[in-house]
């Protein structure tokens, strides 16, 4: 019969850690863009909570977009004001609202050579996904030189 030692049944079972990280998720806000869209042009969408290039992409459907830019220019005021009101990243922080009032959170992307007609659209960041909203794309025909 095999007996474990008290000093061996301690180290076997006071190794045992248990780790836990709460990670945020949300729903992004995306304003879908006032125009159709154009095959290979770069357009710039804006919403939030956005973070950074590396994390960040937008899909047409099962198409991904080229990402250009992830922006969010004049936010530092923002986001000091939302860390002292103990606002997290996904909710609307009434208390920053005049804070977050210059805060402007962007995406700039260039338009996947698709099919005109209508997409539906996702931005996907650390955060979470936005809702899917339709968006118009338009790629031009391409001129036909070879009639005399």
């Amino acid at each position: 019969m095999f007996r474990m030692s008290s000093l061996a049944m301690m180290l076997v079972t006071g190794c045992v850690t248990e780790t836990s990280t709460e990670v945020e998720s949300c729903s992004l806000t995306l304003s879908p863009p006032d125009e159709d869209l154009v095959v290979g042009d770069e357009v710039t969408v804006y919403g939030r909570p956005f973070t950074a290039l590396f994390d960040s992409s937008i899909r047409f459907e099962q198409t991904d977009a080229s990402l250009v830019d992830v922006s969010r220019d004049e936010c530092a005021l923002c986001d000091t004001c939302r860390e002292q009101a103990e606002c997290s990243d996904c909710e609307t922080c009434d208390v920053c609202a005049t804070s977050c009032e210059t805060c402007i959170e962007s995406m700039t992307l260039t338009v996947p050579d698709l099919p005109s007609g209508d997409y539906y659209v996702v931005a996907r960041n650390s955060y979470g996904l936005s809702t899917p909203t339709q968006w118009s794309v338009v790629n031009p025909e391409p001129d036909d030189n070879s009639d005399p």
